[in-house]
């Protein structure tokens, strides 16, 4: 019976949370994902879900910790390394950023944004000939999945 009240109780912070980052609220929201892993520290979407609302409040090394807890707890949240990749990038952290994506692309190889992602960190390095490399694989993953993309990332090869 106990059991059953605290994930109700964890369920409801948790929605708040989400409601709440839905509604340009972020202060909030953290408020709410912070409760939520007091109750149940093992759910990985919170921790995710709160470092996405941290980057949006430019918290951007708490994100990052949260991307952590949430990759610690389930290491095959892509999208928790996707982000934190585009934080460390935010960050000039590009190394790192370029490290985080990898663990995504290992994950979900067909991800379109973390090849894009991916470029623009070994673009920012210098790396012309392997940010080319990623961009032609977002582009060839774009019309694929997604053919409007195709063109935005065509436009970043041609500069």
């Amino acid at each position: 019976m106990l059991s059953i009240m605290v994930i109700t109780l964890f369920m409801i912070l948790y929605n708040r949370g989400d409601m709440v980052a839905n509604r340009d609220h972020q202060q909030e929201a953290v408020a709410a994902f912070n409760d939520a892993p007091k109750i149940d520290p093992h759910i990985y979407k919170a921790w995710y879900n709160k470092g996405v609302t941290l980057c949006q409040l430019g918290l951007n090394e708490k994100a990052i910790a949260a991307f952590d807890k949430a990759v610690e707890i389930n290491p095959r949240c892509h999208k928790a390394w996707y982000h934190k990749g585009c934080t460390l990038d935010h960050l000039g952290r590009n190394e790192e950023a370029i490290a985080a994506f990898d663990k995504a692309l290992e994950i979900k190889p067909d991800d379109q944004q973390a090849w894009y992602s991916k470029g623009n960190a070994l673009a920012h390095l210098g790396h012309k000939e392997e940010a080319a490399a990623a961009y032609k694989k977002a582009v060839h993953l774009s019309k694929k999945n997604k053919p409007s993309d195709s063109n935005f990332i065509r436009e970043k090869l041609l500069n």
